[in-house]
């Protein structure tokens, strides 16, 4: 089956699926029905599952696809020439796994992939980027278009989504500053990912678009996230899109691999991200930092005994 409703063309863009091959065949069976003319993907492809190879395969199978890479595959890539006997950073042990799980093949793959690219199709212009510099790093701060900002604004004060992210919208719409910035955007669509939250932003003739995470959704929603970018008779329509998988299977798999037997803690994280759709393994970063400044260590990764304690220590508040 395939959907045909007048478009003139359909493209999927998919972000951060950290390894989670079941997320990843559920988006493309839904892109399938839309008959894609292509596909866009934003990086962060491996870590959190023990799906790294299959992954990066079932990706580069695809026709028409443009990809770039994250700050998944560049912490990976940044240990390449490390001696590998000084792997021994429990709080690495999900990167150091990836590593050696991956073939030289797709590992030299990944090395060859861009950090932003702008594509041209026939129908627009498309800038990728795995985080935006404006909506994600920059100043003025954007609460909500961090997760574990948008965890406890949820929370503490429960609210539609969408009224939330308008409530993002008019902050930016109001700083002159921002809107500045906005202003210098050419036309066309301007696609980042790695905060795991789905949203989008019309200004001008740019059309800035998050599809949230195929993998690991953190917006307290647990189903895959993709977008849909379609192409119209009026422009360019990008269309979010939540995909239910088999969670379960997914949990279990990883239990049973050698990343979760390098990586329990981790992986019990993770486990609980994908069943709830929030962002555990953040608020366990900070409680980690915490941890490491009041008993006087400012490095990271922080040593094993410290992430010992932290692991043992920690109580998800919510």
């Amino acid at each position: 089956m395939r959907y045909s409703d007048g478009f003139k063309a359909t493209y999927a863009l998919i972000s951060d699926i950290h390894g989670n091959l079941v997320a990843l065949k559920a988006v493309l069976d839904d892109a399938a029905l839309w008959g894609v003319d292509g596909y866009f993907f934003l990086g962060d492809y491996i870590q959190d599952f023990p799906w790294p190879n299959d992954v990066v395969e079932t990706i580069r199978s695809l026709p028409n696809v443009t990809m770039i890479r994250g700050n998944k595959e560049d912490y990976m890539l940044g240990i390449r020439l490390e001696d590998q006997s000084k792997w021994n950073y429990e709080q690495y042990a999900p990167i150091y796994w990836n590593f050696k799980e991956l073939s030289l093949e797709n590992l030299n793959f990944l090395e060859t992939l861009p950090t932003a690219k702008l594509h041209k199709t026939e129908h627009f212009e498309i800038k990728l980027e795995h985080s935006s510099e404006f909506f994600i790093s920059g100043q003025p701060r954007f609460e909500l278009l961090h997760s574990i900002d948008f965890l406890k604004r949820m929370k503490t004060r429960p609210a539609r989504e969408i009224e939330l992210f308008f409530e993002t919208r008019r902050k930016i719409l109001c700083d002159p500053g921002s809107v500045r910035k906005l202003s210098e955007y050419p036309p066309g669509i301007n696609a980042f990912g790695h905060n795991h939250l789905p949203w989008m932003l019309v200004f001008n003739d740019a059309v800035h678009v998050n599809p949230g995470s195929c993998g690991v959704s953190l917006n307290m929603d647990p189903r895959a996230h993709y977008s849909l970018i379609r192409v119209g008779a009026k422009g360019v329509f990008p269309v979010a899109r939540r995909i239910k998988y088999d969670i379960e299977k997914a949990c279990v798999q990883l239990k049973k691999s050698g990343l979760y037997k390098e990586a329990p803690h981790w992986s019990n994280l993770v486990i609980r991200e994908i069943q709830t759709g929030e962002d555990v393994v953040g608020v366990f970063l900070r409680f980690l930092k915490q941890t490491a400044s009041e008993l006087g260590c400012s490095s990271w990764p922080v040593d094993n005994q410290i992430w010992s304690l932290a692991a043992e220590k920690f109580v998800y508040p919510y």
